[in-house]
């Protein structure tokens, strides 16, 4: 066993190799009145706990929403041919690893008479929701949510108090609605809604007799499907409430996948930038959803995809379509500040190295006598100091710093010939 770490203290942890060759960590906790304990602990496994950060993905994050004024005459046909795809969003659970098996690009377009939804589903079973229309409820699969809620002003006394605080009922003139639009394993496309923030105040009733229709398409490589859903303003508003360009309501969406198994994948986003972010209650916290502007003008410059962490990546329009440049998302999930050593070997040995400063003192004894196979490797430095049993180290400050590296084949007792030897070489880097 080869410790990074020796000390007299209650506990002591070292990093080193069991009889069979596996990497491990020992935690030995000492007294002077009773006997030794020692645990042993998978060092893969550990790392591994490290490494969790970089495993689970990042959700996207975007803060409002722009609804632009539709070109032309709008046909629901499942095609964007007739949409203006320059600001839309998309809405990813996992950008580092699902943005392209389960993801969704959000679009929307109104006139005098409708609000026009568009979502570009990226999914591996397109359109294979498990439930009935006559029964199951569809967010239980591929189905996209919609919740709006609409006023003459959203910064009204009784809008902002009702987001504040959860209330019984929409005050008037406010109306609130959230939107189950999905096609069943019938392949019956179902479109309704409910009203009021807590489900309430009853619904539009048939939304198809009163002018709303839906339409799907899937893709032709099957790796995804659109659906273009239109919305009469008078399902959306009270009577007497009219919207028009410049206007604004409340709209956030959760798309919703069937996964395999037949389990559910479901996303949320549109927030209120500073709203305190609910993706638990999203349904029932309308103070969290994104304020979204009837754009007086479309064609506008494509808003860049914003992640729950903050960073943001760029959308350009192809062709009028928006592509993501992705550039950086998978290197910025190293910590900053890591620096990387890079040295190879003629043959498999061991290596300890240090970490100098330019007074020449040793600040990090980075590897003590680790086994690698001959070859090229590369190990990283934080920027740390060496750890003691009670401290991880400190950072360094900044300046000039240097590693030195030295390797060996082993040491022990080699039989030759009937003679006994032991050898030792040693390389500087």
């Amino acid at each position: 066993m080869s410790f990074l770490h020796k000390g007299n203290g209650r506990i002591v942890s070292g990093l080193g190799f069991d009889n069979r060759g596996r990497d491990v960590i020992m935690i030995s906790i000492e007294s002077s009145s009773g006997p030794r304990l020692a645990v042993l602990v998978s060092a893969s496994a550990i790392l591994a706990m490290f490494a969790l950060r970089s495993a689970c993905g990042t959700e996207t994050e975007n803060l409002n929403f722009s609804i632009l004024p539709a070109p032309g005459q709008v046909t629901v046909d499942g095609k964007a041919d007739d949409w203006d795809l320059s600001s839309g969003i998309f809405a990813c659970g996992d950008v580092e690893n699902s943005r392209d098996r389960f993801a969704v690009w959000i679009h929307a377009m109104y006139d005098s008479d409708n609000l026009y939804l568009l979502a570009r589903w990226v999914d591996p079973t397109p359109m294979n929701n498990p439930g009935s229309s006559k029964g199951d409820y569809g967010f239980r699969g591929d189905c996209l949510q919609v919740r709006f809620l609409t006023a003459p002003d959203l910064d009204a006394p009784e809008v902002t108090a009702m987001l504040r605080s959860r209330v019984g009922k929409d005050p008037d003139p406010v109306r609130t609605s959230h939107w189950d639009c999905w096609m069943d394993r019938d392949g019956i496309d179902a479109l309704g809604a409910a009203y009021g923030v807590a489900f309430n105040e009853g619904g539009p009733g048939n939304a198809k007799e009163r002018g709303a229709a839906q339409a799907f398409r899937k893709d032709k490589d099957g790796r995804g499907y659109v659906q273009e859903i239109r919305l009469p303003w008078p399902l959306l508003v009270k009577p007497g409430v009219r919207l028009k360009a410049g206007g604004r309501l409340l709209m956030t969406v959760e798309p919703n996948f069937t996964v395999e198994g037949g389990g559910r994948l479901t996303i949320k986003d549109i927030f209120r930038p500073g709203g305190g972010v609910d993706r638990v209650f999203t349904f029932s916290s309308p103070g969290c959803w994104g304020v979204a502007t009837l754009e007086p003008r479309g064609r506008l410059e494509p808003r860049p995809v914003r992640l729950s962490d903050g960073r943001q990546f760029a959308v350009k329009l192809a062709n009028g379509v928006p592509e993501v440049d992705w550039s950086g998302l998978k290197r910025s999930e190293l910590p900053q500040g890591f620096k990387t050593v890079s040295f190879s070997l003629p043959e498999d040995g061991y290596v300890s190295l240090n970490i100098w400063n330019e007074k020449g003192e040793v600040v990090r004894q980075l590897l003590t006598c680790v086994p690698f196979p001959a070859g090229s490797h590369q190990v990283m430095w934080d920027g740390l100091t060496t750890m003691s049993v009670r401290r991880p180290g400190d950072p360094v400050p900044a300046g000039k710093y240097a590693w030195r590296g030295i390797w060996h084949k082993g040491i022990g007792l080699r039989c030759s010939t009937g003679e006994s030897s032991s050898t030792l070489s040693e390389r500087c880097f």
